[in-house]
């Protein structure tokens, strides 16, 4: 039986948006954890270190950010928002290959990850990448293990379905340890800690468990 052939691309582009120019201003790079796209929008989830006074100004300043929300958890800072998009999201899932998280923003460029089965997918990605006015910097791929790509493109797919709500509360429950036995916070301090009511950050635990579970196939 031939293998499946499956192949993972590093695409790098000279990027001006919203995102790349926050890691311009505060002379960083950071990972995009949730990257969800409609075609027009961009949503996104990303975490900084709590650092960065005029982050707030900073992103008053980028046009394309619709909207955001900034949360101090610990001695970190999660965003989560909208953005207009610049189409490279839209590119690869359009040309069927998946985008794999996380999208790594550094000043004035991103790069995105993504598989797909077919060499000819990677070059109808790059040329709608291309035709809607990005540069790109680089493009690298290499051929992969099935099972360990099939994983990543599982991790992302749930990712792409939570809403940005429902992964920020279930990332920040995760981290801080309320999922372990025994708990180490109690579900009264992770509303505290996400300036959310109990009532709220309950219905986003449960919803996104319900959503992991309905992806389960049960035997």
């Amino acid at each position: 039986m031939n293998s499946v052939k499956v192949y993972k691309s590093s695409l790098v582009v000279k990027s001006y948006c919203g995102l790349a120019n926050i890691a311009n201003e505060l002379n960083t790079k950071f990972n995009v954890e949730f990257v969800s796209n409609n075609g027009k929008k961009t949503f996104f989830i990303f975490r900084l270190k709590n650092v960065y006074p005029n982050i707030k100004k900073v992103l008053e300043m980028q046009e394309d950010v619709i909207d955001y929300n900034i949360r101090a958890i610990g001695d970190q800072i999660l965003i989560s928002g909208s953005k207009w998009s610049h189409g490279v999201p839209i590119s690869i899932y359009e040309n069927g290959s998946f985008l794999l998280t996380p999208v790594t923003i550094r000043p004035r460029e991103e790069e995105f990850r993504f598989a797909t089965f077919s060499k000819v997918n990677i070059r109808k990605v790059i040329k709608a990448v291309k035709r809607r006015g990005n540069v790109v910097n680089s493009l690298t791929y290499s051929q992969c293990d099935y099972n360990n790509i099939m994983s990543e493109i599982t991790k992302s797919f749930y990712s792409m379905n939570f809403t940005s709500n429902q992964l920020m509360v279930i990332k920040a429950a995760y981290e801080m340890g309320f999922f372990e036995w025994p708990r180490k916070i109690t579900l009264n301090e992770l509303s505290e800690a996400l300036k959310l009511d109990e009532t709220t950050v309950s219905y986003y635990l449960r919803n996104a468990q319900k959503k992991v579970f309905s992806n389960l196939e049960w035997s």
